[in-house]
């Protein structure tokens, strides 16, 4: 046998034994690829379920904050009425109701939150779609406690700047007796 015929003969196994080869590194290379694929995927999917978790807690937040200047709002419009010698109007009883049915709204909102704070893991088994739609239900609240809270925070300087002028008044009469 000569050394073409052997390289002739060889040639075929060889192309054999290579193309072997280069098809299993084809398919560790895919199965690495998909596996990278995935654990993107968990990570975003971890990401956006810790940003539920932080959206929630924002949200309660605002809402302690919300709750405390509906008091402090509610106790302002009773100084002012009584300042003003019309505690038993319908406009104060009027108003604290609005105020009572916002405090409902915050109320509300807390207890959604409340859902996603302490339970995240309970979010393992949805969708990154329903984690998606729940997100952007949370920072839709988020926005409307932040708008609130500005109103509520308008009204009470408003209501403080009309009260100021009477305590000034009823402190000049103390100071005077």
């Amino acid at each position: 046998m000569e050394l073409t015929e052997i390289v002739s003969a060889v040639t075929p196994i060889a192309t054999l034994i290579i193309t072997g080869l280069a098809t299993l590194a084809a398919f560790r290379s895919a199965d690495s690829a998909r596996i990278a694929q995935q654990a993107l995927s968990d990570a975003e999917y971890r990401a956006a379920r810790r940003q539920i978790g932080t959206t929630a807690i924002e949200l309660l937040a605002q809402g302690k904050l919300i709750d405390s200047r509906c008091n402090d709002l509610k106790n302002s419009y009773r100084t002012l009425f009584a300042f003003a010698n019309r505690t038993g109007s319908g406009i104060l009883d009027k108003t604290l109701d609005e105020i009572d049915e916002s405090l409902k709204k915050n109320f509300e909102r807390s207890d959604f939150a409340k859902l996603f704070t302490t339970s995240v893991t309970s979010l393992t088994k949805v969708s990154l779609d329903e984690i998606d739609r729940i997100q952007m239900r949370l920072s839709a609240l988020l926005a409307e406690s932040h708008a609130e809270l500005q109103e509520f925070d308008q009204k009470h300087s408003s209501i403080e700047g009309q009260i100021t002028p009477y305590r000034e008044k009823t402190i000049r009469g103390s100071n005077n007796s």
